[in-house]
């Protein structure tokens, strides 16, 4: 009966004494240590447009420009075609999804071929990506079959890059 009775108060500090880091305080509460845009590969098929879309975004031009940008960063894996909708592809989906709602991640932009068994609309709403949360910048979702291929994809990627940029 006497456990927990030395319990004292908590001495908070000030707020004048309290640590702070430089970070980026998003919208809804998170905090994120850098603030990348993020080009993610949701099949193995679509990674080497991911990569394709993100590099423009590199060098002195894109550091000058967008000084308060980190990178454009390409998230690419070799799965996501043939699984099935079993555990591998669940887990495969909570990634995607993770690396979508990071808070190192301000924006993103989501590439799938368009025959894949990870759709990107069953990976939105399964993982309520399609919920924009409170400031979150509305992601691209692009499929390269839809699209008309590799070159119209990528063109649509960059553009869509240039547009989540300056938020």
């Amino acid at each position: 009966y006497q456990f927990g009775t030395d319990i004292r108060p908590v001495p908070f500090y000030p707020p004048e004494q309290m640590r702070h880091f430089q970070g980026y305080a998003r919208p809804d509460g998170r905090v994120g240590t850098r603030n990348y845009v993020a080009v993610i590969s949701n099949v193995n098929c679509s990674a080497s447009v991911a990569r394709y879309v993100a590099q423009p975004f590199r060098g002195a031009d894109f550091e000058r420009e967008f000084p308060h940008v980190d990178g454009v960063l390409a998230f690419t894996h070799k799965s996501g075609c043939g699984l099935q909708a079993t555990e591998p592809n669940e887990v495969l989906q909570r990634v995607l999804a993770g690396l979508a709602r990071h808070p190192n991640i301000s924006a993103y932009v989501m590439i799938g071929l368009g025959c894949e068994v990870t759709q990107l609309h069953l990976l939105a709403q399964q993982h309520k990506l399609d919920k924009l949360r409170p400031g979150e910048p509305p992601p691209a979702w692009l499929h390269i079959q839809s699209l008309g291929g590799v070159r119209k994809t990528v063109a649509a990627g960059v553009a869509a890059v240039a547009k989540l940029l300056p938020a």
